[in-house]
């Protein structure tokens, strides 16, 4: 459930993981000197996360916004609450009714544009390495 480039990103680093000879355990480890090769934490991804939307200049996006942005996509496409609700791993429904009525369309325009921001960025990126 992503897109075109973060998919072209992700088999890039799985290729990178088979030169390494790197098989099996954890999908994303550290590649800082500190933590070489040691899980990422949550607390980390969210650094990671937080770095690179300010690298794009989007100041609104967090990992609890992907999460917030994905569970209302699927309720606008009509899913049924209760799919969403195991998609999301909650226990109550009330839970991820939570989270949709927190998701506004305003907020998921703006995000939604940043995050195309953040997508060409990437692009760019991919671009840039190919040459």
């Amino acid at each position: 459930m992503f897109g075109d480039v973060s998919r072209e990103l992700l088999k890039r680093y799985m290729d990178e993981r088979a030169e390494a000879d790197i098989r099996g355990g954890l999908l994303f480890r550290s590649s800082s000197n500190e933590n070489q090769s040691q899980q990422i934490t949550p607390a980390t991804w969210d650094k990671i996360v937080a770095r690179l939307a300010e690298q794009a200049g989007v100041t609104q996006l967090t990992t609890h916004t992907l999460r917030h942005l994905r569970l209302t996509d699927l309720a606008r496409a009509g899913e049924n609450i209760y799919t969403i609700m195991r998609y999301a791993g909650h226990r109550s429904v009330e839970t991820t009714k939570l989270y949709l009525r927190l998701s506004g369309r305003e907020t998921a325009e703006r995000v939604s544009i940043s995050l195309h921001q953040l997508d060409q960025r990437l692009q760019r990126i991919l671009i840039e390495a190919q040459q």
